[in-house]
């Protein structure tokens, strides 16, 4: 019997796009469960570089078994026998504990909440998606600034998402973070985000210049989120700056550091040469 027909056959919700067979989108069946799949075989009957697309459940209760998804497309005679292969790892996954639980236990997160998480998740787009626990309740989002500087902001998700909002971690400047969690879904936390991250551009690059050119000796390891910076400009004399993350080109907080005597002559010289 032909790969198609046998395809037909046993797995007759997913649907080939094209004359070519090189496009297939549908549902496997597992079970009473369901999934979106779609698959990309560019080199049809040949499974080189074959792709897989599918929904939020089936990505997250396959989650850790990338390399048995790709040493298929080496190992597998068809595209029915990978088919088969997926089908029987689903159902194995979907026989463990952590995986029903994940679909069907209110140990987790509830149903309800779950599948709105999803379907916010789907809303947002998968390609800013770093990370989602296996119990989707915690995520990781992730963006790149202009500078190609990742970014990346971490949500932990209640029981009671929506009606309790996440608790936001990033490495932006505190009062920032402050503005994304007046935004009431994650799409709408993830446009916040990118919009500080871009807000931000000019204060980094300052702060770059600073760490590269001066001598930090405080914070040890600086962060992304940290606004201010103390240098050693002198024999057991020290300055600190701290700059306004959305006004990073005006004059800094300056506070001198060291004994009065040592400190004088450094803030007479900035009293007469500091132009703003």
């Amino acid at each position: 019997m032909s790969d198609q027909l046998l395809i037909l056959k046993k797995f007759p919700f997913i649907i080939p796009q094209n004359k070519y067979f090189t496009l297939y989108k549908g549902f496997i069946q597992v079970g009473n469960e369901e999934f979106h799949i779609c698959l990309h075989v560019p080199h049809y009957p040949s499974l080189k570089e074959l792709s897989v697309k599918c929904s939020w459940e089936l990505s997250i209760i396959l989650q850790g078994h990338e390399k048995d998804l790709y040493e298929w497309t080496k190992s597998c005679s068809s595209l029915f026998a990978y088919l088969e292969c997926m089908q029987n790892l689903i159902m194995k996954c979907l026989e463990t504990c952590s995986a029903a639980s994940l679909l069907h236990s209110g140990r987790h997160l509830p149903v309800e909440t779950y599948k709105h998480i999803i379907s916010e998740l789907e809303i947002l787009g998968l390609e800013h998606v770093l990370h989602i626990s296996n119990t989707v309740d915690e995520v990781k989002l992730q963006t790149v600034d202009q500078a190609g500087r990742n970014h990346i902001l971490r949500l932990s998700l209640g029981m009671n998402y929506p009606s309790s909002p996440p608790v936001i971690q990033a490495d932006l400047p505190e009062e920032l973070i402050g503005n994304m969690k007046k935004s009431s879904s994650l799409p709408t936390i993830y446009k916040s985000f990118v919009q500080q991250v871009a807000a931000l551009q000019r204060f980094w690059e300052v702060l770059d210049e600073v760490d590269h050119k001066c001598w930090v000796i405080d914070p040890d390891n600086p962060t992304r989120k940290d606004t201010y910076r103390r240098i050693m400009i002198g024999n057991n004399v020290s300055v600190q700056i701290v700059i306004n993350p959305l006004k990073a080109t005006e004059r800094p907080d300056i506070k001198f550091l060291g004994s009065e005597r040592a400190i004088v002559s450094f803030q007479e010289c900035l009293m007469e040469n500091f132009q703003w």
